[in-house]
Formats: structure tokens, C-alpha cells, sequence
């Protein structure tokens, strides 16, 4: 499977944007049919064409469709159908970016795949613009992507509830403890309302992805005889291993074992694989 990620250059872009991601699946490739796609509070824009289908798969929703597509920030796990072939281009966008980017008819919501067909995207998408140099992945493609995805990001104002909240999630990164009230010089209630309107998500469900991809991070890089759950639990701040155990069983919707054994890949999805 061909993939890439790279980062954009342009100060404006980038503050919304958090990479640009490339994937290809060959008929020769031998990958995952069906990988989960795990809990993310970054929404993507999938750009495909028309008439390539795709298919995400909750306990309680399913969303079918084909062509250009957006993923919402997301609570749950979604079985991916990736049997066949492939070719989808992706925007990773920021914690909260949705709130304020000029993206037509798209609700600030979570939960959803948004079908961004009627909404002539063709403009923004690379696959038709560009699509050489994505196939060949060269670095100076950044300042085309740049160009093409700036008048998303241009003309936007930040008001005071996005401007705390990013104040707010470098702390997050960094941190085990939500409490944030005392580094920004600010109340807790007014930083949780904020962190509610520009991202529908608690400070709370927010940090725990966080942490979920700093964990599925670490343990992606062990051998199934390296892994030490109370040593995990320990270096992530859980009280003990039953308490690590239970969160990610409940926000990946299968044991850590089970994860462990079946080395699905579904970190290297949608803009989280490597460089």
C-alpha cells in the first residue's frame, strides 16, 4: 500500500490544517479488509473519486455512499470496507477547526460521514488537480495543497471560545490532567463551555483520544511479549490495569488483546500513519 503524510507550510493553512495524507490500495496489495477506523477528535476531509465507494460501520450507524466525503470528529469505532482497490486524499483538519472554517452546510456535530458530492468540492480536489505529483509524492506539492485548500482557511475569524481553545490543547497534548483553569488564567467552567461550542465534545472525551492515540502510539511500536499492561497504565496515568483495560475495550470497541492480535493497522488510517 502507498501512502504519505506531509504538513503544510503556509502560516494560515496550518492553523487549521493539520496534514495532507495519501493512500493507494493495489488489487497486489495485502492489506486489512475490513480495519477499524478508532475514535478521533480531528475531522477529515476524504477526497475520492466520484464513483469510488466507501463505507463506515458503527454498532448503531452505517454510512454508504461514494466520492468526496467528510468524517466528523468521532466518539466511536467505524468498521472500513477496504476490500478493493483504492485512491483517497485526505485533509487533516485541526481540533475545532470545523467551527470556523467556511465549509458550506456542514454542521459543527460529531458522529457523522457528511457526502460532500452535491457541494462541488472538485475544486479543492487534489486528485484532479494534481494528481501526478500526488501519485509520485513529492515534497513541493505542499505549496500546490497549500493554494488550493487556502481560501478554506482564509477570511476566518477566531473569536474568543476558538482562540481559548487553542490555547487550551497545547496543555492537553502535554498533559495527563484536564485541569488547565490555573496555566490559562482562567475559570474551569468557562474553558469546559467554550471547549463544548467550538468542538461538541467535552475537555474530558477530548483528551482521553488524545491519550488513545498516544497509547495506540506506544503500543504499535511493541512486540506482543513487550507488553506490559500495568507498566502501560502507570505511564499514562490510569489508576490501575482494569481502569486502562475498560477505557480503551469501550473506545475501540474490542479488548487491547484482541487489538494486539490482530495488528489491523487502524492507527495507519486517515492521517495517523508515519512520515
Amino acid at each position: 500500500m502507498k501512502s504519505w503524510k506531509i504538513y503544510p507550510i503556509n502560516e494560515t493553512v496550518s492553523k487549521f490544517i493539520e496534514c495532507y495524507w495519501y493512500l493507494e490500495k493495489e488489487a497486489s496489495d495485502e492489506t486489512h479488509a475490513t480495519p477499524n477506523l478508532y475514535p478521533d477528535p480531528c475531522a477529515h476531509l476524504i477526497f475520492s473519486k466520484n464513483d469510488q465507494p466507501y463505507s463506515y460501520a458503527s454498532h448503531d450507524d452505517t454510512f454508504i455512499g461514494s466520492g468526496t466525503h467528510l468524517i466528523q470528529p468521532h466518539l466511536k469505532s467505524f468498521t472500513l470496507d477496504h476490500a478493493d482497490p483504492f485512491i483517497v486524499f485526505g485533509v487533516k483538519l485541526k481540533i475545532g477547526a470545523l467551527y470556523s472554517l467556511n465549509i458550506p452546510d456542514i454542521s459543527n456535530d460529531i458522529n457523522n460521514i457528511i457526502d460532500l458530492m452535491n457541494f462541488k468540492y472538485e475544486q479543492f480536489n487534489p486528485l484532479y488537480h494534481c494528481e501526478n505529483e500526488i501519485r509520485d509524492s513529492k515534497k513541493q506539492l505542499v505549496s500546490k495543497l497549500d493554494y488550493i485548500f487556502s481560501t478554506l482557511c482564509t477570511e476566518v475569524e477566531i473569536d474568543r471560545h476558538q482562540l481559548l481553545v487553542q490555547n487550551v490543547l497545547p496543555i492537553l497534548y502535554k498533559s495527563e490532567n484536564v485541569k488547565v483553569s490555573e496555566q490559562l488564567n482562567c475559570s474551569q467552567r468557562t474553558i469546559e463551555r467554550s471547549f463544548v461550542k467550538v468542538t461538541n465534545m467535552t475537555l474530558k472525551q477530548c483528551h482521553m483520544l488524545i491519550r488513545l492515540e498516544r497509547i495506540l502510539d506506544y503500543i504499535l511500536d511493541l512486540d506482543e511479549q513487550e507488553i506490559d499492561w500495568p507498566s502501560i497504565a502507570q505511564t499514562f496515568n490510569f489508576s490501575d490495569q482494569p481502569h486502562l483495560i475498560r477505557t480503551l475495550k469501550s473506545l475501540i470497541g474490542q479488548s487491547p488483546n484482541a487489538y494486539i492480535n490482530q495488528r489491523d493497522l487502524t492507527i495507519d488510517i486517515y492521517g495517523d500513519f508515519n512520515d
